[in-house]
């Protein structure tokens, strides 16, 4: 297996996917075989971009400054579910005690 150049050396327009700042951490594939979607982060800022699988070129690219904690195509919808982490841990726990007590 070919030696990955290092990430804090190599300037980002000669990396993979220079969109991403930097390698993906997240990588996903709709479910027809025509998207790929990734997502990195770096220096407190998160990157998702699409790409065309045939070509391998940027279609869409979102920049955010919470990080990308999730990314998944919907199985039917042309649609992009992004799962941000805000640091608001109070907020996810809340949406499932809310879930919990709505079935009780």
């Amino acid at each position: 297996m070919a030696d990955r150049p290092d990430s804090h050396t190599t300037p980002l327009h000669d990396q993979p996917f220079p969109e991403l700042l930097g390698y993906p951490c997240q990588v996903v594939i709709s479910g027809d075989g025509q998207w790929i979607a990734g997502s990195s982060v770096m220096h407190r800022y998160s990157r998702v971009a699409v790409y065309r699988a045939a070509y391998l070129s940027c279609v869409h690219l979102l920049t955010s400054t919470k990080e990308a904690e999730s990314i998944a195509f919907h199985s039917t919808l042309p649609l992009l579910a992004i799962g941000l982490d805000n640091g608001d841990e109070y907020g996810r726990e809340g949406d499932r005690h809310a879930q919990a007590s709505r079935q009780g």
